[in-house]
């Protein structure tokens, strides 16, 4: 039996391209959310508005989340905004504990 993968990232924008990246993230949702496999795509902006963003993602298997981190979406995003909207990321992956 897999195991739910859960995904937490967090993507700081460029100084002064804060709502530019807010923008280009949100387009990026609908498409993520039809996803095979994905079970969660939310996009989370920080109450003291600070210049960073974090998605919560859960997968239903390891091959579903690699395969969106492949898709040509994804791969399009990264090639359009990567150093100009955003310059940090921090993913970490996290397997559901069974208790």
């Amino acid at each position: 039996m897999s195991k739910e993968i859960f995904v937490v990232e967090t993507i700081k924008a460029v100084p002064g391209k804060k709502d530019e990246l807010k923008r280009a993230l949100t387009k990026l949702v609908p498409t993520s959310r039809k996803s095979p496999g994905c079970l969660q795509y939310n996009l989370l902006e920080p109450i003291d508005k600070n210049d960073e963003f974090l998605i919560l993602m859960c997968w239903r298997k390891l091959d579903d989340l690699r395969n969106h981190e492949t898709s040509e979406y994804v791969e399009k995003f990264v090639k359009e905004y990567d150093q100009i909207l955003y310059d940090q990321v921090k993913v970490t992956e996290w397997y559901q504990l069974e208790i």
